[in-house]
């Protein structure tokens, strides 16, 4: 599933309400068994994130987007600052998405 954003998406209080709500909703019927958080690498991870993973009864994987734009990330390198078990990625360079790619597969042969 793909869960609408709700850091910094620019809506009201009660569109994130409802979607909150909706979130809820949609988890106590269907548990899911990873769920991928993406966190904004340049912000890194909000109470929202905490608040959102901790509704989740799964394993969770942080996806740390737009880490090409991260000057910290650039200057003391991905490690530096990516928690184990997170993957940093970038859609504009590629960083990451190998990494990906070779987890999702691992994770659709470990299914079959």
């Amino acid at each position: 599933i793909d869960l609408p954003g709700y850091g910094f998406a620019n809506v009201s209080k009660g569109r994130k309400e409802f979607w909150h709500k909706m979130m809820n909703k949609y988890l106590k019927t269907n548990r899911p068994d990873l769920a991928f958080i993406l966190v904004d690498s340049r912000k890194g991870i909000q109470s929202d994130d905490i608040q959102v993973a901790n509704s989740f009864e799964c394993d969770i994987i942080y996806l740390y987007t737009k880490s090409d734009q991260n000057s910290f990330i650039k200057k003391h390198g991905i490690e530096s600052m990516i928690p184990d078990g997170a993957i940093a990625v970038s859609a504009k360079n590629g960083t990451g998405i190998l990494e990906l790619r070779e987890l999702l597969s691992n994770l659709i042969e470990e299914k079959e």
